[in-house]
């Protein structure tokens, strides 16, 4: 799930056994395993039963000692490496079914979705933007909590652009917003793109 996260000589990855979101560790130098973790149990296998997260894919962070790792599942976990242990789990509402569809319906679906699923870490905050959810999520990063504020609607935004002076810049099909971090509230008005289409 998503690309190997090299830090200090060891590659990080998210792999899905048999029902189970595990964290993999490896040298980086011959591959052997290090060590392993779980991170969350699964209802729906990824192959049979839910097509949609396999092609969101799960793309890690880390700062400060804390790795986060989203489960592609309605959850994400924040682990402390130095220790290997669980930190803190976040819980969201995912709305994707385990019913099955097909090629058609799976790019519909990804195109009224959050298009990048990375974490975003800035400062003492987390954010993300889970295509399983409809929500854009802000949690403190060594404890998981939610800022007072977050979750808040996603409408028809579709990626975070940056982070500048605790505002997070958010793209979408129509307009680029910024949100304050501290209370949620916009940041300045949003820009309309008029008939130009977001890109890169």
């Amino acid at each position: 799930l998503g690309a190997p996260l090299p830090l200090q000589g060891r590659l990080y990855l998210l792999a899905e056994l048999k029902s189970e979101v595990r964290l993999v560790v490896l040298n980086a130098r011959d591959g052997k395993l290090l060590w392993q973790q779980q991170l969350a149990h699964l209802d729906n296998n990824i192959l049979a039963r839910a097509p949609m997260r396999r092609l969101a894919g799960a793309t890690r962070a880390c700062s400060d000692g804390v790795l986060v790792c989203p489960a592609g599942a309605g959850a994400v976990v924040g682990l402390d490496i130095a220790t290997r242990s669980l930190l803190w789990g976040y819980q969201y509402n995912s709305n994707f079914s385990g019913a099955k569809v097909s090629y058609g319906q799976t790019r519909q679906v990804v195109k009224d979705k959050w298009l990048d699923d990375s974490p975003t870490i800035a400062d003492k905050w987390v954010l993300l933007t889970p295509p399983e959810s409809d929500e854009f999520h802000c949690l403190d990063l060594l404890t998981g909590t939610e800022a007072k504020w977050s979750p808040v609607k996603r409408e028809d935004m579709l990626y975070v652009a940056s982070v500048v002076n605790n505002k997070a810049v958010l793209v979408g099909k129509s307009e680029v917003r910024a949100l304050d971090l501290e209370t949620g509230q916009p940041a300045w008005d949003p820009i309309k793109l008029d008939e130009a289409n977001p890109s890169g």
